[in-house]
């Protein structure tokens, strides 16, 4: 089996709760091993309290709440089941409508069938 990926977010994306709050990336996956895991990496740099919730094809992968300004490098591993070949990964802030959260340097890793 070879890994694959996908990169996105090559640019800062600023989402702001109550405003610009969500950031919609499209994707394919032809192939995709469903019974494999999959990630999804991604930077992240708050500024306030927020929470930056990601969702994939309408499953969501994680909520992560923040209050600090601290620019740091998350990930979330999967089932490579919620892969389609066509997908849809949102991401959505909620929060203090005076804080904002930027997302970037987005990494996509699955592994084919």
């Amino acid at each position: 089996m070879a890994v694959q990926y996908n990169t996105f977010l090559d640019g800062e994306t600023k989402l702001v709760p109550g405003g610009d709050d969500e950031e919609i990336v499209k994707f394919d996956t032809p192939g995709a091993d469903a019974g494999a895991n999959a990630s999804v990496d991604y930077r992240v740099t708050p500024n306030g309290k927020t929470t930056l919730i990601i969702d994939l094809n309408g499953t969501e992968l994680s909520t992560v709440n923040f209050d600090s300004g601290v620019s740091r490098v998350l990930r979330e591993n999967f089932s490579g089941s919620l892969l389609k070949k066509h997908n849809t990964l949102t991401f959505t802030v909620t929060g203090d409508s005076q804080a904002d959260i930027t997302v970037s340097d987005g990494l996509m890793l699955w592994k084919d069938s």
